[in-house]
């Protein structure tokens, strides 16, 4: 409703059924294309919001901000330094119940109990059971310590009893497949940490469904869907361009439909140049040839009379790149230097030049064509029509054509019946 307000959008009603689910009915009035109105939607109302999260950090203790990608692959960095001393710790506990499950059944195999019956003193019970280890210290992976004998002589006498071989080495064997596991995991920490990521995804993803959708959307550029609601007109006789002046002499005064967000090429007499925004007034003088909406695939033709020499050149050119309100040129400057001839299109664009008469001439006239020329830069200086004076310029004349080109010219040139 606001955008319809500012005349951003051309709307006959609004009505919203929103109820379960969102859903409101636009309805346009007659001429207006659904599609355009589509793109005006997101280019002029909340239909499409850009949000730009500040990622500010602390890193170093330091408050600095980081890019999306450098975030991810600390964070990932992170993950797999935690993964790997998780792997580590599991590592040690399983490497140090690997080495009591093998003095357990080294002790009670080999019946190293026996070797303390007869001990009285605690000392002395310990350092019996410490030697009676020495012939196994390479089945073990470190050496025996006092706290390993401490809980040697925690086994209960019903333990030792009910002991089952079997059933012990199956254990040892287990842990020792485990510790062979981590080992190689830890070696290749990127793999385990995907395998890890994916394990959380295959067990908790159906829990933690996404309620963000990934669609891709076609950029939608405002000033493509702004409305062509305004003309800017130029007044010849006040010398004022802008959206709020009005036209009196359509022979001689100019106007285009464009949209707010459109810029304005102006082309002058004397070859000068210049884009401007869409504004409401704006002076220029009496000198403006020539005014038109940018689009980069406007093609000019040009025919110009160099001041200097006075001879005419012919040159094509798209439109060129600029900086808005500065001033270029086509062509040197000089006071006599003027554009004789300027046409819109890209093909079938011809003319007739008038040449200065001259005895041994055959003809004092020649047709151009402007497809046989090529389309270059605008700081080209073109190709020189001839070594005699243009005195006059005019459009072509001949049969007529299924689309006629914009021509301009300046006042007094000789123009006849358009094709």
């Amino acid at each position: 409703e606001k955008a319809v307000k500012n005349s951003k959008l051309k709307i006959s009603s609004i009505n919203d059924y929103t109820a379960e689910t969102v859903e409101v009915e636009i309805k346009l009035p007659r001429g207006v294309q659904a599609e355009e109105t589509i793109d005006a939607l997101y280019a002029f109302t909340d239909c499409e919001v850009s949000v730009s999260p500040n990622l500010m950090v602390i890193k170093d203790n330091m408050p600095c901000q980081l890019e999306v990608e450098e975030i991810l692959r600390r964070n990932t960095d992170k993950l797999l330094e935690y993964l790997q001393k998780e792997l580590e710790i599991e590592l040690g506990r399983l490497e140090e119940k690997l080495h009591a499950r093998r003095l357990e059944q080294i002790f009670i195999e080999e019946r190293l109990y026996k070797q303390i019956e007869e001990e009285t003193i605690y000392s002395a019970v310990v350092n019996a059971v410490l030697k009676s280890l020495l012939p196994f210290a390479d089945e073990l992976d470190r050496a025996v310590n006092k706290e390993d004998v401490e809980k040697l002589l925690e086994i209960k006498i019903r333990r030792i009893s009910r002991y089952d071989i079997n059933r012990q080495e199956k254990e040892i064997k287990k842990l020792e497949r485990n510790i062979r596991k981590i080992t190689k995991d830890l070696k290749d920490m990127v793999a385990f940490t995907i395998n890890y990521i994916e394990g959380l995804v295959e067990r908790y993803g159906a829990l933690f469904p996404r309620k963000s959708r990934l669609k891709h959307f076609d950029e939608v550029i405002a000033r493509k869907a702004a409305l062509s609601n305004l003309t800017v007109s130029y007044n010849r006789q006040s010398g004022f361009i802008g959206n709020k002046i009005k036209v009196e002499d359509e022979k001689k005064d100019m106007m285009v439909k464009c949209s707010e967000y459109d810029k304005i090429i102006l082309i002058f007499k004397n070859g000068g140049y210049k884009v401007v925004p869409v504004m409401e007034k704006l002076f220029i003088g009496d000198n403006l040839l020539f005014m038109e909406v940018v689009n980069n695939k406007l093609v000019f033709n040009i025919i110009y009379r160099s001041g200097l020499e006075n001879m005419s050149y012919v040159k094509r050119f798209i439109m060129p790149k600029f900086i808005t309100n500065k001033e270029y040129r086509l062509f040197p400057e000089h006071k006599r230097s003027v554009i004789q001839l300027l046409a819109m299109g890209e093909k079938d664009i011809r003319a007739r030049v008038s040449l200065a008469p001259s005895a041994r001439a055959k003809y004092n006239s020649e047709e151009i064509e402007f497809n046989d020329y090529l389309i270059k830069k605008t700081s080209a200086r073109g190709k020189r029509i001839s070594n005699r004076v243009v005195r006059r310029v005019s459009n072509q004349t001949g049969k007529p054509r299924k689309k006629m080109p914009f021509f301009a010219g300046l006042p007094g040139i000789n123009k006849k019946q358009t094709d």
